[in-house]
């Protein structure tokens, strides 16, 4: 069994205001033959080298896409206080005989205004702001020897693509939907009446359900790792749940909810729970949900620049510019400086919290390069 959290801190360097401490490392074991707080502490090392742009010596293989803050273009904001926390979550061996372990590695960084800029999140201009990206990482280990262990592979494990229907339910989401007296179709009707959208209550859902990598029990959860491999590999897939935490934010901010026919693929239906089926495909799937609330919420206009996007808005991405949405965000807030703006967004698979949507943007050129985008305006 794995028990432990792995941080590294950060606090400073001359190059971009972040000062190194040293590594503090829990004690857990992954198998007998391998001291799994050197291989943290390995990778910890170097994920560092590879956020300060330093030479990393221990071979260790990250992956380049590991890193989630480009700290050198964010021009506008002086980054502080910069924390790697990596959590195991699962072990098993592979094939070759390699250990293979589960990892979350989450990246905190404090932001502060340089002088000209200002920040706004959830309606105040702040002084500071914190924010945070989680993934999930495969890493693969030889563990020939216990002096020589050494990771010879970092996978990270990403959402699958967002469709229209959406992937297989939790255990306990599924259990939740059979339970009609459940706390979810308790309020159902309660908000279902709402005829003003509050763009700060849906803002502020969305902050504290992505200050950590959790999902909100009363609402479905998507799947996320399935393990299939005869030999326990971990496979390199997630459930996605943007569009469906997206749809959380906008019915918290009081959206209200459609159920005119028992059948998920309406497109007059936008809830989480049609019957005991699930979610609509409006719910959770990104395109179905642009098209739902671009005609029937009345509270958005549409808009193709996501940098114009401000806050209460929805930004969407449309990965492989074929026509169908893919992924979405929820904007807290903006950064200004220089007469520009800069969205700041939330969302989840993979978590982002109080995120420069320049980070986000900068990530899709580099792997999706045919990215178009969509975004529903948030008309007050």
């Amino acid at each position: 069994m794995i028990a432990g959290t792995v941080k590294t801190l950060i606090c400073g360097i001359a190059t971009c205001g972040l000062l190194i401490s040293p590594t503090k490392m829990a004690s857990f074991t992954v198998q007998d033959s391998l001291d799994i707080n050197k291989v943290a502490e390995q990778y910890s090392s170097a994920l560092e080298s590879q956020y300060l742009g330093h030479r990393d010596s221990s071979g260790a293989v990250v992956d380049r896409r590991s890193i989630n803050y480009d700290l050198y273009s964010l021009r506008d904001v002086a980054p502080s206080n910069l924390n790697v926390e990596t959590v195991p979550l699962k072990e098993m061996q592979t094939q070759s005989g390699h250990a293979q372990v589960l990892v979350s590695v989450t990246t905190h960084v404090k932001f502060t205004p340089r002088t000209g800029t200002q920040v706004y999140l959830h309606g105040e201009q702040v002084k500071e702001f914190e924010s945070s990206a989680t993934d999930y990482h495969r890493l693969e280990v030889s563990s020939d020897n216990t002096s020589d262990s050494q990771i010879v592979d970092d996978t990270i494990i990403t959402p699958v693509e967002d469709s229209s229907d959406q992937q297989t339910l939790t255990k306990n989401t599924q259990t939740a939907l059979r339970n009609t007296s459940s706390k979810v179709s308790k309020i159902v009707y309660k908000v279902s009446v709402a005829t003003r959208y509050d763009y700060l209550k849906a803002i502020m859902y969305a902050e504290k359900w992505t200050q950590s990598d959790s999902m909100n029990p009363a609402f479905p959860i998507f799947m996320d790792f399935n393990i299939t491999d005869p030999f326990g590999n971990i496979t390199p897939t997630r459930g996605n749940n943007c569009t469906n935490f997206v749809s959380q934010a906008l019915y918290t901010g009081g959206v209200p909810v459609s159920e005119k026919t028992i059948n998920k693929s309406d497109p007059q239906n936008w809830t989480w729970k049609v019957g005991l089926l699930g979610p609509s495909y409006t719910w959770g799937g990104a395109q179905n949900n642009y098209e739902y609330m671009s005609s029937n919420a009345g509270i958005f206009s549409r808009e193709s620049n996501p940098w114009k996007a401000w806050e209460g808005s929805v930004i969407y991405a449309d990965w492989n510019n074929d026509g169908t949405l893919n992924h979405a965000m929820i904007v807290v807030g903006y950064m200004y400086a220089n007469g520009k703006v800069q969205p700041i967004i939330c969302q989840k698979s993979s978590n982002r919290h109080d995120y420069p949507f320049s980070q986000p943007y900068a990530n899709a050129t580099r792997n999706h390069p045919n990215t178009t985008w969509k975004v529903l305006q948030y008309q007050p």
